[in-house]
């Protein structure tokens, strides 16, 4: 398997895509604080730092989407996964290699993010204001998310030999997850579920805390109280999605 980790990190280092994703979480981690700085100097807006560290929680799904989607698909359009079990590779090693270039290319992009954009915030803005563990479990979810993220869309690619159906697969999927949230999250705050005790109640609080883009609007609003559900249902979804991706991996016919 190091050799199939090998091509991919070679094939990464060298895909504009990529670097244009990077380049794009960099600059948005540069132009956010400044932006914020402006308006604190000439309007006297009153910025915090943790505000503006979580806007990529928005983007991220639809980031990961795009860059797997595009990345091992060309493996399919190429041709590269047949030649690579007919290099005598087995289709579980060529199934997880391909999970961790996107899981390891995806938190970078994540990581790259958060540093650009605490390093500059914490000089043009103001250090964190909330305690360092809120802050980490803040970045420690949202970076598991990631991960989930890239779990989900890898199997959809790994089960699917069109490389143009799986990205716009992996972005409906992407899309519906949000609005799935935002909708869970919008029935939660209103009047008729503020003091309701029902089972639709409860089903709506466990989406919420379920799908990880619910996860992630609700770390938006910092709320970490329920950090350890969180973890357990990434860790279930990734398991789950990687499980169902590798039995269907394994049976493909690939033409």
């Amino acid at each position: 398997m190091n050799n199939l980790l090998s091509a991919y990190f070679q094939r990464l280092l060298k895909s504009r895509l990529y670097w244009c994703l990077l380049g794009l979480m960099i600059l948005s981690g540069i132009i956010i604080p400044i932006l914020a700085h402006r308006e604190m100097i000439a309007y006297g807006t009153d910025y915090t730092l943790e505000s503006r560290l979580v806007w990529h929680f928005l983007i991220i799904g639809f980031i990961v989407a795009i860059f797997c989607s595009w990345f091992l698909g060309t493996d399919y359009s190429d041709g590269t996964i047949r030649n690579k079990i007919i290099a005598g590779n087995s289709r579980l090693k060529i199934y997880i290699s391909a999970l961790l270039i996107c899981v390891i290319a995806s938190v970078i992009l994540v990581v790259a993010h958060q540093i650009t954009i605490i390093g500059l915030g914490t000089w043009l803005i103001a250090p964190f204001k909330t305690d360092i563990h809120t802050i980490s479990l803040i970045i420690g979810i949202s970076i598991l998310a990631t991960i989930t993220f890239a779990g989900i869309n890898t199997m959809i690619v790994m089960i699917n030999q069109n490389k143009a159906s799986s990205s716009i697969i992996c972005l409906v999927v992407s899309l519906l997850m949000f609005g799935i949230s935002f909708y869970v999250l919008s029935v939660l705050f209103s009047s008729d579920m503020a003091h309701s005790d029902s089972i639709v109640k409860q089903i709506y609080e466990f989406l919420n805390i379920f799908l990880p883009t619910g996860q992630l609007l609700n770390l938006i609003n910092l709320q970490t109280t329920q950090a350890t559900e969180m973890i357990i249902y990434n860790i279930l979804i990734l398991v789950i999605s990687t499980g169902t991706g590798i039995m269907v991996f394994e049976q493909k016919n690939l033409k």
